[in-house]
């Protein structure tokens, strides 16, 4: 089994699935995605946690996070 998913082409796999194949796709890879003020903890299966900031997908971080929260 892990060498055929060593083989496999994901780029090409993506771009052949259609929208409801994605999302059973990613539904099976991610076991949780936790939204936090300033970050997204995101856990794939099988890994440990990883903290993903807002800015590296293209969010905004909120003017009002901080400690002790807005101001």
């Amino acid at each position: 089994m892990e060498c055929i998913l060593a083989d496999l082409d994901m780029d090409a796999v993506w771009a052949e699935a259609d929208e409801r194949e994605r999302r059973v796709f990613v539904a099976n890879l991610l076991a949780w995605i936790k939204v936090f003020p300033d970050h997204l903890e995101v856990k794939v299966v099988g890994s440990p946690p990883i903290n993903v900031l807002l800015s590296e997908v293209g969010l905004k971080v909120p003017e009002n996070v901080g400690v002790g929260g807005p101001t």
